[in-house]
């Protein structure tokens, strides 16, 4: 998902090993400055488990400040009070 506006980029990475939780997954923050692009912050779910997927689906807005943007990552597999592979959106 890019946002052109501010130069950013969300990559999602769902089958990305986090430490040694396989498949939890991660969204990548990219950003373009003077025309290269960089990677700026990896987004993790604090309570992501093996296989949940995070970043299956992601989405890059504008926030309401100037220059502000927001990011959502989804991991589709995640458990959620007591439902096997319900689904979760963080910010």
């Amino acid at each position: 998902m890019r946002n052109s506006r501010h130069g950013s980029c969300l990559v999602g990475a769902n089958s990305d090993d986090v430490a040694v939780v396989v498949d939890s997954g991660d969204g990548l923050l990219f950003r373009r400055t003077k025309g290269a692009w960089t990677e700026r912050a990896t987004l993790v779910a604090a309570d992501s488990a093996a296989g949940d997927e995070c970043g299956v689906s992601v989405a890059l807005g504008s926030g309401g400040a100037p220059g502000a943007s927001l990011a959502l990552v989804g991991g589709f597999k995640h458990d959620t009070a007591g439902a096997a592979d319900a689904g979760r959106v963080w910010p």
